[in-house]
């Protein structure tokens, strides 16, 4: 193990290793693309097969939209309001996104690389209808990564996500307006 470690830390872009135990210098290296995409390993034997990954070299940082889409604008409040760096939560500010009630009912961001999102912050609209951020499902390229469902409305929230993508996305469970004042995804760039 020691010496796939090591082969991994002098090879660029790589995230960790598969170590066939019967076999001392049999290493297999992962990025961290291949490592998130468990649909596309294979196994080159039947012997079990160790994985270590690590993310030492990548630090987590806010990752920047490039731009966003939302199933429909009312009021307004375009996508972009939710990505503008204004935290004000009072939709009145000219702070927050505002959809319609077409459904399904959602706010979508755009990042610039496939990147792994560890974590979205997301600021609640505090001078009306906190409520219609209750009950939605926080998704990256289409997977579910986090399931909000709550009784009483929150201001600020930190969801963990752990997701490998390039888009993420808001989808509301309820029909209502959604409202976002501010969105932020935290991680670090994948390739």
């Amino acid at each position: 193990r020691i010496y796939c470690s090591g082969l991994c830390s002098t090879k660029p872009g790589c995230f960790g290793i598969c170590w066939v135990n019967s076999a001392k210098e049999d290493c297999r290296l992962f990025t961290v693309s291949a490592y998130f995409n468990r649909d596309s390993w294979t196994m080159l034997t039947t012997e079990r097969c160790d994985i270590y990954a690590s993310i030492v070299n990548s630090t987590i940082q806010q990752l920047p939209f490039t731009g966003c889409s939302q199933s429909g604008n009312s009021s307004g409040g375009v996508c972009s309001r939710a990505i503008d760096g204004d935290k004000r939560q009072n939709y009145f500010k000219g702070s927050c996104s505002h959809t319609d009630l077409t459904v399904p009912i959602w706010w979508e961001g755009q990042l610039p690389q496939q990147s792994m999102v560890a974590s979205v912050t997301i600021y609640n609209r505090q001078d009306c209808c906190a409520d219609r951020l209750n009950n939605f499902q926080l998704l990256v390229d289409g997977v579910v990564c986090y399931d909000m469902n709550i009784a009483i409305p929150f201001s600020v929230t930190n969801l963990s996500c752990w997701q490998l993508g390039s888009r993420v996305r808001i989808l509301n469970r309820q029909f209502a307006a959604l409202c976002i004042c501010e969105i932020e995804a935290f991680g670090f760039f994948s390739d």
